[in-house]
C-alpha cells in the first residue's frame, strides 16, 4: 500500500511538472506534498553501475575535476562507472548517469546524461525523486550531461565550444575538457555539462582561449593534483 501511495503521489507530482506553465495552486500544492513525501520515504539513490565496454566517459574512473571560473566553482567526481558526485556551493549531490551512444554526421558521440533524456516519463519521475538539500531555499535538482565529441578540425571544435559557452558559462582547457554550469532559481535546478573534445579521435594539445589553471584534476585516493585535466 505504501508503494502504491508513493507511485500515485509521484505521478501527480510528475503531472504538475509536465504542465508547469499552466499550473494551478492545486498543482503547486501537489508538488510540495510529493516533494516532502519522496524526500522522506522514496528518495533517489545513485548506483555505480559498470559502463558499456564500447564507451568511454569524459571523466576518468575514480577521478575528480575541480573547476573555478571567476567567483564560481564546482567539483565533479566519477566513480568506477556511472556514479557522479557533484559539489556546488556547499551542497553535494550523487547521481547515476545513463549511457547513450549517438551517431551524428558520421561522428560517434558517447553521451552520459541524468536524467535519461530518451524516456520522458521515467525522466520526470527520476528527476522528482532526486533532491538536494534546498540551497538558498530554491536549488533542489540537477540536470547533468557528459560527452566525448569528435571533430575533424580545430576550427570546428572551437566553434562548438564558443556555442556551448554562449549557452551556459564555463571554462575549457588545452586538452579539450569543457565544463559549463548554471543555476536556475526560477526552475529550482542546477545544470552541469562536462564534455571532452576530440580532434580526429585524439585530445588536442593547444586550444585558443583555453585556461588550464581553471581546471584541477585529481586521481581519487592518490592525492596528486595537476592543473590540467590530462589523463
Amino acid at each position: 500500500m505504501l508503494h502504491l501511495g508513493t507511485a500515485l503521489l509521484l505521478l501527480l507530482c510528475d503531472l504538475g511538472v509536465l504542465y508547469r506553465e499552466n499550473s494551478s495552486p492545486l498543482d503547486d500544492g501537489i508538488g510540495v506534498i510529493g516533494y516532502f513525501f519522496c524526500k522522506t520515504f522514496y528518495p533517489y539513490v545513485a548506483h555505480d553501475y559498470k559502463l558499456p565496454n564500447n564507451m568511454k566517459a569524459a571523466i576518468s574512473p575514480n577521478s575528480k575535476v575541480t573547476v573555478s571560473d571567476e567567483d564560481r566553482s564546482i567539483e565533479v567526481s566519477a566513480g568506477t562507472g556511472t556514479l557522479r558526485t557533484i559539489k556546488w556551493s556547499g551542497e553535494t549531490c550523487k547521481i547515476a548517469v545513463v549511457p547513450n551512444l549517438l551517431i551524428e554526421e558520421n561522428r560517434k558521440t558517447e553521451c552520459f546524461s541524468f536524467p535519461d533524456p530518451t524516456e520522458r516519463f521515467r525522466k520526470t519521475l527520476t528527476f522528482n525523486r532526486q533532491f538536494w538539500n534546498l540551497h538558498k531555499g530554491v536549488i533542489s535538482k540537477c540536470y547533468y550531461s557528459e560527452a566525448r565529441r569528435n571533430f575533424h578540425t580545430q576550427e570546428e571544435a572551437i566553434a562548438f565550444i564558443k556555442d556551448e559557452l554562449a549557452f551556459m558559462p564555463g571554462v575549457y582547457n588545452n586538452q579539450g575538457l569543457v565544463i559549463t554550469w548554471k543555476a536556475s532559481y526560477e526552475e529550482n535546478y542546477l545544470a552541469v555539462s562536462v564534455q571532452q573534445i576530440l580532434i580526429n579521435g585524439k585530445e588536442p594539445k593547444v586550444l585558443s582561449g583555453a585556461s588550464d589553471k581553471s581546471i584541477l584534476f585529481d586521481l581519487l585516493g592518490l592525492g596528486k593534483v595537476r592543473r590540467t585535466a590530462k589523463r
